[in-house]
């Protein structure tokens, strides 16, 4: 019989000196992030990391969700998407909505 795994409590924070979004679980440890720098006009999203313990929970959805409607909600830039998988969550749904 497979053990159930308790889904972890973390937190997303925007670190602006590092150009990143962090997923911080509750001790402050870093299981994932996105990474991201401008260019002109453009917020250019590069990559999408979270570690393998912790993926198919909806974790980097959520984490890519926040940061596009982070983006969106400011206005100041223009979204590219460079990250295959910021590509799949940005054109297959709303990034405001929860997964």
């Amino acid at each position: 019989m497979e053990k159930a795994v308790a889904k972890p409590e973390y937190r997303i924070v925007h670190n602006a000196p590092a150009g990143q979004w962090e997923v911080k679980l509750k001790d402050g440890e870093i299981i994932g992030y996105l990474s991201y720098e401008y260019l002109d006009d453009s917020i250019i999203f590069t990559h999408t990391s979270l570690r393998q313990e912790y993926r198919g929970q909806g974790i980097a959805r959520n984490l890519v969700q926040q940061a596009l409607a982070y983006e969106e909600e400011l206005g100041e830039h223009t979204i590219v998407p460079a990250c295959s998988y910021v590509k799949k969550v940005y054109g297959g749904s709303s990034p405001a909505s929860a997964e």
